[in-house]
């Protein structure tokens, strides 16, 4: 097996997990094994994985969206990841949740610092508002909150989900 199958498998079995929280121990054992830049082209190749089974699974895809991810351009910048996991946060629930949601903060605040922490915070309680309100019709609010993390480009289309931002 050659080191770009290799890639493709550990970024097979992180993208297998519910969601990006799960990683963060699988990945810093693919970073010891592989090195840290073989180790952030799988948690890359992970997520752009990650993102299209849960878009093509339960949601409809943007078509340019859907043609990036098929000509394998759409590349996440670290703007764009503020508001994935911002939304990440937001569905943060389980047993493990205090535990998950703890490594989500510590790995923000290491990599973008506190102020974008504070950010991401303050967008996923706004996430977290829209989803408890019993008055929204869930589907269309994952739909939509799907379609603003993969495209960023913050569709509006109901006057309830106004409230939410357009870009963190």
């Amino acid at each position: 097996m050659d080191e770009a199958d290799l890639l493709q498998v550990h970024a097979r079995e992180l993208s297998a997990l519910p969601d990006p929280t799960y990683w963060f121990e699988k990945l810093g054992d693919i970073r010891k094994e592989l090195g840290k830049s073989n180790g952030d082209i799988v948690a890359m190749l992970a997520k752009r994985m990650w993102l299209i089974k849960v878009c093509d699974s339960s949601y409809p895809l943007h078509p340019s969206v859907k043609h990036d991810f098929i000509m394998k351009k759409y590349f996440l910048n670290d703007r764009d990841n503020l508001l994935i996991w911002a939304t990440l946060i937001a569905l943060i629930d389980g047993d493990d949740a205090d535990e998950r949601y703890q490594k989500c903060k510590l790995n923000i605040e290491r990599k973008y610092g506190s102020e974008a922490w504070y950010r991401v915070f303050l967008t996923s309680k706004k996430i977290r508002k829209v989803l408890i309100n019993p008055n929204c019709n869930i589907p269309d609010v994952f739909k939509i909150m799907a379609t603003k993390s993969i495209t960023v480009q913050g569709w509006i289309q109901k006057d309830y989900l106004s409230q939410l931002p357009k870009r963190v």
